[in-house]
């Protein structure tokens, strides 16, 4: 169970897939481990050694890849050893890469799992030398005997998404206090940073139900969960399905007791915007946190429109949303994309760290496998971290010294409790030198106390700057 409110949704889902089979759940126990700690694999190993899995799958994310190899590897050696499975969103465009690169991996499944998982399920319980046939199974990358890496075709489409049972309302998973939803895996946006694009399929159909989110949404109302998540990669590419949606959440039964209230989160591409969508947003009543990406500003201020720059519209925007007093309104953007220039990168951070009911995320690039940016790292003249999370050290149009200059004029706003550098949060203890973090702050906090460590701040233990903490340990 996840006490920081986050957890791996698609690993829920995958659950779900064996369980609509009710001849195959019968005879499968399956348990999802996961930890409140980024870096827990310590944790992770032991309750998976202690379970004895006959199959253990990874879901790896850009920031997870070493630390899942690290488990991959001791899992390996586990006897008798499990079949070990990986999949998920960092291991696409570049599953045969990683397989081969991964001795101690058998399997990889492309793309969205639920289909693959349920037939895998099902082929290694009902065949006595499964690694024969293995090949039936569409949609993986798989070790022969041999050492061979063998790709079988595509999967032609997933499971019905509304055909899965909801982990929430099936007893499978009881969120502590946040629940995670997607509406959509369809993502009409191709970024060069990205491969989500690739890997959704970019089918529009691939979507749940409004209805089916309603049902989820009207549980967790019932059972008192405050804050609800929507991580789709943008749930206004479609203006009638976003409106329907935001009057969704309008028409949403109110829980009896007057102490409590729900909160609503969700991403929106800034560009799709438009005035229906916006008059929308401006009537909601319900609490609502919109969450608008903004990659494009610090290139966009270098190129006119009319007599005003993207940065003005985007202010504009941003003033007009935040007039709703029910609605709050994060911003996010990226340093170092190709093409975007440190000096309005700078004026962009300043601007929007000075708006009020405005909070800024901002994130270091990340060079990831799979992507285009990946592929055309040369072209660009992108320097990445080989370990760990794939951040952007230099490039051409971005120095070392740039890049710390930037970071700290984020750190120098950190205190306002506007802007921050993309975190993960952590216990106290698990901080090796927290003489970083200011005496202030320090003396307010216990050993078991969590705070917010910038992504691009911290490697093993060691805060590499300081200044990423909560903000009201400030005040």
């Amino acid at each position: 169970m996840a006490e920081n409110g986050f957890y791996n949704m698609g690993l829920l889902f995958l659950q779900a897939a064996v369980a609509a089979k009710k001849d195959l759940a019968a005879r499968v126990d399956i348990r999802m481990i996961q930890s409140d700690l980024f870096d827990d694999t310590e944790t992770i190993f032991r309750e998976i050694e202690a379970f004895k899995p006959d199959m253990v799958g990874f879901s790896l994310f850009i920031w997870s890849q070493d630390l899942t190899r690290q488990l991959i590897r001791r899992c390996g050696q586990l006897a008798p050893r499990p079949v070990i499975l990986c999949g998920g969103s960092a291991l696409c465009g570049w599953e045969s890469t990683f397989l081969a690169e991964t001795p101690e991996a058998d399997l990889v499944v492309k793309g969205q799992g639920e289909a693959t998982f349920a037939a895998l399920t099902d082929h290694f319980l009902n065949h006595a030398d499964p690694w024969q046939t293995l090949d039936r199974i569409p949609g993986i990358l798989f070790r022969t005997r041999g050492g061979t890496i063998r790709e079988t075709p595509a999967l032609n489409g997933n499971l019905s998404l509304d055909g899965l049972p909801s982990p929430y309302l099936n007893g499978a998973y009881r969120p502590v206090n946040r629940m995670m939803f997607e509406t959509s895996r369809f993502c009409p946006f191709n970024c060069d940073y990205c491969s989500w694009s690739k890997q959704s399929g970019r089918q529009r159909g691939n979507a749940f139900s409004l209805a089916y989110v309603r049902r989820e949404l009207k549980w967790g109302v019932a059972h008192r969960v405050r804050d609800n998540a929507f991580f789709d990669a943008a749930l206004n590419y479609d203006t009638r399905r976003f409106i329907r949606f935001l009057t969704l959440l309008e028409d949403l039964p109110v829980n009896p007791d007057p102490g409590f209230a729900s909160h609503y989160f969700f991403f929106l591409k800034t560009e799709s915007l438009n005035r229906r969508q916006i008059q929308a947003i401006r009537d909601i009543r319900k609490a609502c946190t919109l969450f608008l990406g903004m990659d494009h500003l610090s290139l966009g201020m270098s190129q006119s429109r009319g007599d005003r720059t993207g940065l003005e519209n985007a202010v504009d925007l941003i003033k007009t949303l935040t007039a709703n007093p029910s609605v709050h309104v994060m911003a996010g953007m990226i340093i170092g994309l190709p093409g975007d220039c440190p000096r309005y990168t700078a004026e962009v951070i300043e601007t929007l760290a000075r708006i009020p009911r405005l909070h800024l995320v901002v994130s270091l690039l990340s060079v990831n496998p799979g992507t285009v940016m990946h592929t055309r790292a040369g072209r660009h003249g992108l320097h990445y971290a080989g370990t760990g999370v794939p951040f952007l050290q230099e490039s051409r149009d971005f120095s070392e010294d740039a890049i710390k200059s930037l970071l700290a004029r984020i750190e120098y706003h950190i205190p306002s409790g506007r802007v921050e550098l993309n975190t993960l949060r952590v216990p106290l203890s698990r901080i090796r030198n927290p003489e970083v973090i200011p005496v202030g702050v320090r003396k307010t906090l216990s050993p078991e106390d969590w705070v917010r460590v910038g992504v691009a701040g911290i490697e093993n233990g060691d805060v590499k700057a300081s200044g990423y903490y909560p903000p009201e340990l400030y005040h």
